[in-house]
């Protein structure tokens, strides 16, 4: 379950735009809901909320997160770089 300070840091690199980006991962692995459905987003958001759990969703938002993470870090290691010069 994700809890108020898990939510905390996941929003520092997930913002609001997540929803569509862990439902194509969720599609893309073939996972579905119990009705053989693609989960809605607002499954995906009440799980990110910490009102619904659900491993499966938690963690393509995990990698979701890790992926954005890695992408700010890189960027943020060109910046540096460029403006370091």
């Amino acid at each position: 379950m994700i809890t108020k300070t898990d939510k905390k840091i996941l929003k520092i690199h997930l913002k609001n735009d997540y929803v569509k980006d862990v439902l194509k991962n969720l599609l893309n692995k073939g996972v579905v809901s119990r009705n053989n459905q693609a989960y809605s987003q607002s499954m995906i958001r009440s799980v990110f909320n910490g009102i619904t759990t659900n491993d499966e969703i938690e963690t393509a938002m995990l990698e979701e997160y890790a992926i954005r993470k890695q992408v700010f870090e890189i960027k943020e290691s060109a910046k540096n770089k460029i403006l370091s010069s």
